[in-house]
């Protein structure tokens, strides 16, 4: 079961053809005072002293329209084989394509903390930490599916906009937060980004025209393609392998990349600011931005695609198998050889490329009950800009401290991808702190990962040691 949740994963991406943004704070926390990792969305919130090893902060989550269930189908046929995907021939197509949406997104993150330390020093709160990024933004139409399910009934097929993009570092920050009078708090971080992996790819087109070498063979065909597709790929310290395909201006083909030893791929640069105003004894106004910045990545591997091809379709698919039976693990490695074929690629050299992080910025406003301190409502704006793949939120939160070594919160939220809800728990005392929570209860738990067709869920917990 392990190989096969991997395998599953893996292939969402390598639709793509790549090795894997959405937002990677833990949001319901925000209005959490005994949160010691708020101040990843908002610097001036940096003001307790802590540490934390390993143990410290862990967000792992995903969201789009579409989940596993998508295309994985599990099936009782006697067998063995509980789970099939989607090429399978016992999938039927219909009920395969209904449940599909005209351009199809699979948001993958991780936000990791390895090291933090928070300590009283220069007039204020300073930081030192390190963690571990990871975001994975996939967005595949409709066209392609119904190509890979249906191929041959119709004679043409246009697939255009598909995309994959994936940033993977470790980021290194240094942080202050002072207060400058009694209403007005400040705080900045600098971070030092250590690039471990890229990759970007993009078809902007691919046409497909059925080929019929005997005519009077209609099962006996292939597919004359011709696309625009680009890719650029920097994984750790890689090299590309190529297939025995050259193009006429003789560039190599791209087939995968190997040899990869630990490297640093890119270096980058970014900073955090933020403020709070005490605008009444009851209402507190914050804003913070974050991941102003960039990475610079090294000896990027860089492909594009060279004019027409011919495609042989889906040899590989479990359509394919004897007696329709396709076991999943090697009916994911046989989609991945098909996809090799389909998305021809050749070698444009390497070269290096800047890229600029997804800023965030959160503007909140929170209210303490006069008629009961311990308890308190939130409202944040959350805005992330980052091309095609930005969003907008707005979140609403209700927080209670009924005790100093307990506090809750449950917040709703209305974004551009849909409604979310959310809540934490927080346990304190003089020798840890520990939370627990999520920004998306609505969506998939590990229990239905397997036949979640929305991926939209996370979870975030954490544990410090109060200095």
């Amino acid at each position: 079961m392990k190989n096969f949740i991997l395998k599953s994963v893996a292939t969402l991406a390598l639709l793509v053809c790549v090795i894997p943004a959405v937002a990677q704070e833990f949001r319901s926390s925000y209005f959490s005072k005994s949160s010691n990792f708020r101040h990843q969305m908002n610097p001036a919130y940096l003001n307790d002293s802590y540490a934390s090893v390993l143990l410290g902060q862990m967000n792992l989550g995903a969201t789009g329209n579409v989940g596993l269930g998508n295309f994985i189908y599990e099936v009782n046929d006697g067998s063995d084989n509980d789970y099939v995907s989607f090429m399978d021939s016992k999938v039927d197509k219909n009920t395969f394509l209904n449940d599909l949406e005209p351009e199809n997104t699979f948001d993958f993150y991780l936000n990791y903390n390895l090291f933090s330390v928070g300590f009283k020093a220069f007039g204020g709160s300073n930081l030192i930490e390190l963690n571990m990024r990871s975001a994975v933004n996939t967005s595949v139409p409709y066209e392609f599916f119904k190509f890979a399910k249906e191929e041959g009934e119709a004679s043409t097929y246009h697939i255009k906009d598909l995309t994959v993009n994936t940033q993977n570092y470790m980021e290194l920050a240094f942080g202050h937060a002072r207060n400058i009078n009694e209403k007005l708090r400040i705080g900045a971080k600098v971070k030092v980004l250590l690039g471990a992996a890229y990759a970007d790819f993009n078809v902007k087109n691919l046409y497909l025209e059925k080929q019929l070498p005997t005519p009077n063979d209609p099962t006996n065909f292939y597919w004359k393609v011709n696309g625009d597709m680009h890719i650029e790929a920097a994984l750790l310290d890689s090299k590309v392998k190529y297939s025995n395909a050259v193009s006429a201006d003789g560039r190599k083909r791209i087939k995968g990349f190997n040899d990869m030893t630990f490297g640093l791929a890119g270096l980058g640069l970014a900073v955090d600011l933020g403020a709070t105003y005490q605008l009444t004894d009851d209402l507190v106004l914050s804003a913070g931005v974050t991941d102003l910045g960039f990475i610079n990545w090294n000896n990027v591997h860089t492909g594009t695609s060279a004019g027409e091809y011919e495609f042989n379709g889906f040899e590989h698919s479990g359509q394919q198998l004897v007696n329709g039976v396709n076991p999943i693990d090697a009916g994911l490695e046989d989609l991945q050889k098909d996809l090799e074929n389909l998305f021809a690629l050749y070698d444009d050299g390497d070269k290096n490329i800047s890229q600029t992080l997804a800023a965030t910025v959160n503007a909140g406003a929170e209210y303490t009950m006069p008629f009961y301190r311990k308890m308190s409502v939130g409202l944040l704006y959350t805005g992330r800009f980052y091309g095609d793949y930005s969003w907008h939120q707005g979140m609403v939160s209700a927080n209670l401290r009924p005790l100093k070594w307990l506090e809750v919160n449950a917040n709703a939220a209305a974004t551009s991808t849909g409604f979310t809800m959310g809540a934490m728990l927080s346990l304190n005392s003089k020798i840890a702190k520990f939370y627990i929570g999520s920004d998306r209860l609505i969506g998939s738990s590990p229990a239905d990962i397997m036949t979640a067709k929305e991926a939209n869920s996370n979870i975030s917990l954490g544990l410090t040691i109060p200095l």
